[in-house]
């Protein structure tokens, strides 16, 4: 769920979170082969970008956001983009349920995503935090993202299903199986976790650079408001229309997943439209952004089996705790 903002997490919060990890069991359903071509721009204000051409003209930066439901691009890339007008679209977003224009295009292409005809939301730039757009999940149902954390942070996005990166080479033994997702979530690559000793769910957010969490998990975790050394106490996010809503800072003590813990983690906290929309208002939840996911070397995001890898190399054991 993209929500930009004019500041990245390093920009409000500084330093890196500590990362524990035990008992966990390796899994043949992911091995990342040496060698693989990942294709990608690398990173762009904390977020992991591909580039995308429509229409066989330039490539552009486009985020990959597997828990938007709407694909968007950049309105002043319009003139230079063959479209057809198509009318308002709802696109809920983080912050409500928006109604905004929308184009239709052709040849839209990405790695392994090929789609010969598309409906676009049209954004605003300053709302898609200066990107040209954002790839939603309604154009990957049937793709894995791959988000690889090494010295060039690179991302790629591949078909599901057949033979592919996840299909080739030795299963080393850091690739780990994280967990089945939510099936019941439909759209979502959704985790069960713990804030603290409470359950809770999180939701894989490849389109964000800070975590964030609804006022239950902040209260079943024990978060602690946070406040920076400029003396910033909250922050603004945005949706990709620009439109805005203020988000509380605070520390999240600890937070498990399947045998993993990341703990001393500053999030943003808010009752956003989206978990009311997911029935989870009242229920822990967070959605977990590339703040974590980059703790990790490598990230599989599958949304064909609502899967959810990790794989765990030695740049994560010396990261330090705030």
């Amino acid at each position: 769920m993209f929500y930009g903002g004019e500041k990245t997490r390093r920009d409000i919060f500084g330093s890196s979170v500590a990362l524990a990890a035990a008992g966990l069991v390796a899994s043949p359903t992911y091995a990342w082969a040496q060698g693989d071509d990942f294709s990608s721009e690398g990173q762009f204000k904390g977020r992991m970008t591909v580039p995308v051409s429509i229409a066989g003209g330039r490539p552009l930066r486009f985020m990959v956001d597997c828990a938007a439901n709407s694909s968007v691009i950049a309105a002043d890339l319009l003139a230079e983009t063959p479209h057809v007008v198509a009318g308002d679209l709802m696109m809920h977003t983080l912050i409500g349920a928006e109604i905004t224009p929308s184009v239709m295009v052709a040849d839209f292409r990405s790695g392994g995503l090929a789609v010969a005809r598309t409906r676009v939301a049209v954004g605003t730039r300053e709302g898609l935090d200066g990107l040209d757009g954002l790839i939603g999940s309604e154009l990957l149902a049937d793709k894995r993202i791959l988000l690889n954390f090494g010295t060039r942070p690179q991302m790629r996005i591949q078909h599901a299903s057949g033979v592919g990166v996840g299909r080739r080479g030795r299963l080393g033994p850091a690739t780990l199986l994280v967990a089945p997702t939510n099936r019941r979530f439909r759209d979502l690559v959704m985790i069960e976790a713990l804030m603290g000793t409470a359950p809770a769910r999180a939701v894989i957010d490849s389109g964000a650079d800070i975590s964030i969490i609804n006022r239950a998990a902040a209260h079943a975790g024990r978060a602690r408001p946070l406040t920076t050394l400029s003396g910033q106490t909250s922050a603004n996010v945005q949706s990709p229309t620009g439109r805005s809503a203020v988000a509380e800072l605070a520390l999240l003590p600890a937070l498990n997943f399947n045998g993993f813990g990341v703990y001393r983690l500053p999030v943003l906290v808010g009752d956003f439209h989206v978990f009311e929309r997911w029935g989870l208002a009242d229920r822990p939840t967070a959605l977990l952004g590339v703040d974590v996911l980059s703790l990790f070397e490598m990230v599989a995001i599958d949304l064909h089996r609502r899967e959810f890898s990790v794989q765990v190399g030695q740049r994560s054991s010396p990261i330090t705790a705030l």
